[in-house]
């Protein structure tokens, strides 16, 4: 069981994680193209879907080959009802766990892409990157990565950024999280380091949900569905996350 599932003593020791586990199953609904503007008819649409499989157990099949790397998780949520927690993510109001992401190497939220190497010549940058950026630097009013995993939309001039953000947008290397390791506080105070573990957890492997070919016959009015909240939040939260670059900037001057 284990050499055909290589992550399956990673998803028993998060036993003692709930928040990270529930952030793990909830992010099948995750997908990077998704933006804070848009995401709340992206889980309407895959609410309203869920909804015409009566079947648990095709529900269950459905979400592991979502992200098949969880399918173990998934078992055990099923088993012990930790699934309901799905609820959750009808408002997209489920809070990412970078530590619990990093410990499976899943793909969680937008600030785990890769910041790509701006031209030159250009003279503003996605508020998506900006936020990543913002995070990387480690500014102490960044320490926190945003709590909801759909990216900011929309763009902003390099002029109207963080110094430290324009800096690196600027410097040419390519800027990504990743971790070096874990410590692990055993009990009389001992420690035990753990190393990186290969692939690179820098490395973004994608879900593998599939665009569906044909029409899926959906009561959408039936099932409770997300209007605007969703949207609203989440683009709110990130918006005043992202805004401390403005007090930041007036402050230092």
């Amino acid at each position: 069981m284990i050499e055909s599932t290589p992550r399956i003593d990673r998803l028993l020791r998060l036993s003692s994680n709930p928040r990270g586990l529930k952030e793990l199953l909830t992010s099948i609904f995750f997908e990077p193209g998704v933006t804070s503007n848009i995401c709340g008819i992206w889980l309407r649409g895959s609410f309203a879907f869920l909804n015409t499989i009566k079947d648990p157990h095709a529900r269950l099949r459905t979400f592991i080959r979502r992200d098949p790397e969880l399918g173990g998780l998934w078992v055990g949520a099923f088993i012990t009802g930790a699934h309901q927690c799905l609820r959750d993510a009808r408002g997209a109001s489920w809070k990412i766990d970078l530590n619990a992401a990093a410990w499976t190497d899943i793909f969680v939220s937008f600030i785990q892409e890769p910041v790509p190497v701006l031209a030159s010549e250009a003279c503003e940058m996605t508020r998506a990157d900006e936020s990543r950026l913002l995070y990387l630097c480690n500014d102490k009013n960044y320490t926190v990565p945003p709590l909801f995993p759909f990216a900011s939309f929309g763009s902003t001039t390099l002029v109207d950024t963080n110094l430290d953000v324009r800096e690196h947008a600027l410097c040419g290397s390519n800027n990504c999280l990743g971790y070096a390791g874990f410590t692990w506080v055993c009990p009389g105070g001992t420690t035990i380091e753990q190393s990186k573990h290969d692939p690179p957890l820098t490395t973004i492997r994608p879900k593998y949900g599939q665009f569906s070919h044909y029409d899926v016959d959906v009561d959408i009015d039936d099932y409770a569905p997300i209007r605007g909240d969703a949207r609203s939040t989440v683009g709110g939260i990130l918006h005043g996350w992202i805004l401390k670059t403005s007090t930041q900037r007036s402050n230092s001057m």
